[in-house]
């Protein structure tokens, strides 16, 4: 990343609206894909249900990345 920016990249962070379109555009394409194919919608299927079943762990027990980037980088200050 630094690099990048050193050769004059402007980085900056997707907004919410741009990602909340794109997942509404992914998923009304999956599932077009989904009814065509009976393999994609078993694959597409198990994804939601694996989804469902981890969302609660990942949400609530690892720590935010911030929180041990903020640590560190206070520390080179």
């Amino acid at each position: 990343m630094e690099k990048l920016k050193e050769l004059g990249v402007k980085i900056e962070r997707t907004p919410d609206d741009i990602n909340y379109a794109f997942l509404k555009s992914w998923e009304k394409i999956a599932e077009r894909e989904a009814n065509k194919d009976p393999f994609v919608r078993k694959v597409l299927d198990s994804q939601k249900k694996y989804a469902k079943l981890v969302q609660g762990y990942r949400l609530f027990f690892p720590p935010p990345y911030e929180f041990a980037a903020g640590y560190f980088y206070e520390k080179e200050k």
